[in-house]
């Protein structure tokens, strides 16, 4: 399971999943860092789109100014998925 520590996600878009990062089937820590500015223009999940049965672990980290046209502006999850936020 990947750990991402630390990171900036910033002004990211997408026309499908997810503006920051987009999530299927998986399992990931991540830890610190910012998802600021970013958008999603179809499914979803401005700064992040959680689906298909995955498992995602959050620790202090910042969600500013994400939004999306469907919804979840910050997070989506969706299809069974798992989000813990601390």
């Amino acid at each position: 399971s990947p750990i991402i520590t630390n990171c900036n996600f910033t002004e990211n878009s997408s026309s499908g999943f997810g503006g920051g990062i987009f999530c299927s089937n998986s399992s990931v820590i991540i830890k610190g860092g910012a998802f600021t500015g970013n958008y999603d223009g179809l499914f979803g999940g401005g700064g992040m789109n959680i689906q298909n049965s995955s498992s995602i672990s959050i620790i202090n980290c910042k969600f500013t100014c994400n939004s999306s046209l469907f919804g979840g502006g910050a997070i989506l999850t969706a299809g069974n998925s798992s989000l813990n936020i601390t």
